[in-house]
């Protein structure tokens, strides 16, 4: 079920990560998108564990007052629940039933039920490798119904009903890479974990979790060496970052401070290099080396201050941090929060139309 093209604004984007819910809502005008809402609330429970049915009724209330409107909403699936395969399939012009076919397969790798599989698949985008066959024609995603339902069930009475369940993967191609003829990786830098989507012509191609990119061991080790609260965590991350020393402060404790969390946030990515590379020499052993464009960071880790330009060095890549105001028109009061990468999949999410 999706949103009503002829509504004014969309449904409202809403990721609900494990320590922050970001949300946002758009409105198509002369055929551009615009941010009509836009806010990240760090949750009060900040263990990381799901939210429950309070807190989303919570969240709903802050929203509206946080100028958001209407009661319909585009959440991700829970990635954690999710199972995913590619698997050699015939064309759909076959007349072959290609959803039985995914379905099945996910079953046998989920062990589960195939009645109680959602199942989405797609035709991976055409190889120019000769061994493209080893790796399937079709990538398959499912989520038990049960799981889905868990997660849906949470809006029950909040005032906020869920037109759609979307995939992340597909909300950051939507986002990052609409109709892209370049291979475009996409590292999504969440807080327990991180991923990697490799987007082909608009297409999710590939998908790898890399638990070495999670922002919470870095923020946790951060704070305990460096001896501070949250607040003060958040601002050496977020705003002293890999940038320069002398950001930090204007005296000498300001800029050995600096060094420090410098060599921490060195330390925390240069573990995920090799992990990096790996996802990137298959999509180029798949679709070609020169196809393969910039590294596009998203998520909470991306506004590390600096990271583009470490990862970029380290990489020998062009590396950006992409963000709602990429991709969107934003009022000026909404400009810190469309500059967010952290609010990327939201945005995604928003942008959902429908079945594509």
């Amino acid at each position: 079920m999706g949103w009503n093209p002829f509504d004014r604004r969309s449904p409202i984007g809403l990721d609900l990560g494990r320590r922050s819910f970001k949300a946002v809502q758009l409105a198509r005008r002369g055929g551009g998108w615009h941010v009509t809402a836009a806010t990240e609330i760090v949750r009060a429970n900040g263990d990381g564990s799901p939210p429950d049915a309070a807190e989303i009724r919570q969240l709903v209330g802050t929203l509206w007052r946080h100028g958001f409107g209407g009661d319909q909403a585009v959440i991700a699936a829970p990635e954690e629940k999710l199972y995913s395969s590619m698997l050699d399939a015939p064309p759909r012009e076959s007349g072959a039933p290609i959803e039985q076919i995914a379905r099945m397969e996910l079953a046998s790798v989920s062990r589960r039920d195939p009645q109680s599989l959602e199942v989405a698949c797609w035709a991976l985008p055409q190889s120019t490798s000769r061994s493209a066959n080893s790796h399937g024609s079709l990538m398959a995603v499912g989520c038990g119904q049960d799981d889905a339902d868990s997660v849906l069930s949470l809006f029950d009475g909040s005032g906020l009903f869920p037109v759609a369940m979307d995939l992340g993967g597909a909300a950051l191609a939507r986002v990052c890479a609409p109709a892209e003829d370049r291979i475009v990786p996409v590292l999504d830098l969440g807080w327990r974990s991180g991923r990697m989507t490799i987007v082909y012509g608009g297409v999710i191609a590939y998908q790898r979790d890399l638990i070495e990119t999670a922002i919470e061991p870095l923020w946790q080790r951060l704070a305990r060496e460096m001896n501070t609260e949250d607040e003060v965590t958040g601002y050496l991350l977020n705003d002293v970052g890999l940038g320069r020393a002398a950001d930090a402060g204007t005296g000498e404790t300001g800029a050995e401070q600096a060094e420090e969390v410098q060599t921490l946030v060195r330390d925390h990515f240069a573990e995920a290099m090799d992990e990096l590379k790996l996802s990137f020499s298959y999509a180029q052993s798949q679709y070609g080396e020169e196809q393969l464009g910039q590294l596009v960071l998203v998520g909470g880790g991306a506004g590390i201050a600096g990271l583009p330009e470490h990862l970029s060095a380290k990489l020998e890549m062009e590396v950006v941090a992409m963000t709602p105001a990429e991709r969107a028109q934003c009022p000026s009061n909404l400009l810190t929060a469309c500059a967010k990468p952290s609010l990327t999949l939201a945005t995604g999410l928003a942008m959902y139309e429908g079945e594509e």
